[in-house]
């Protein structure tokens, strides 16, 4: 066998080991952002279902003080605690925007400037593929929307009486909706759970 000599260009073989250790390099760049923003979405998700517990507890509590509130005016029939109501339903409706805030934010990114208040409310009744399920039912809808009609009637309406019959309308929709608004909201708790561990 004959010996040949092989003659290697030093430096085109610098350069081709100079070429590789970029794409490498960038290769693990990119993994390395992948996995950083795999991470932090993680934690954005982990995040919303804290707020989400934190200000369901919240409304717990604000639903016991309508309760009380409410059965109160019932028993007395003074106008003032009749107001002590219509503000824990104002503070009910804005405790729900809130958590329907956070998910948007989290899951959409957008929320309409114009009529925003019953744009974001109809939003959480509609499931929007791969990205996230229905966050209310269409059985909550309806008296979620009552007391957002409320909240903003209380809030806007500054030489007003409010009248017995009209608010007990807005108090039935109330009690009913503390009977069924855990079941939408732990389902959707199961949601971001399902999403943890994918």
């Amino acid at each position: 066998m004959e010996n040949r000599a092989v003659e290697i260009d030093i430096g085109k073989v610098r350069a081709f080991l100079q070429k590789k250790e970029r794409q490498y390099r960038q290769s693990c760049e990119n993994e390395c952002k992948r996995i950083l923003q795999i991470l932090k979405n993680l934690v954005d998700v982990l995040i919303l279902k804290s707020i989400i517990l934190q200000d369901l507890g919240k409304l717990d509590r604000l639903f016991d003080r309508f309760e009380t509130s409410y059965d109160r005016y019932s028993q007395r029939k003074e106008y003032s605690i009749l107001v002590e109501s219509a503000f824990y339903v104002n503070r009910l409706y804005t405790g729900f925007e809130r958590i329907f805030q956070n998910i948007a934010a989290a899951f959409e990114n957008t929320i309409e400037k114009s009529s925003w208040h019953k744009s974001l409310l109809d939003r959480m009744v509609i499931a929007i593929e791969n990205i996230r399920p229905a966050v209310i039912s269409k059985n909550n809808y309806g008296p979620l929307n009552e007391l957002r009609a409320f909240r903003h009637f209380f809030r806007h309406t500054y030489d007003f009486d409010l009248e017995d019959e009209k608010f007990a309308i807005v108090a039935s929709k109330t009690r009913q909706l503390k009977k069924t608004y855990k079941k939408d909201t732990e389902k959707f708790l199961r949601f971001i759970d399902d999403l943890l561990e994918d």
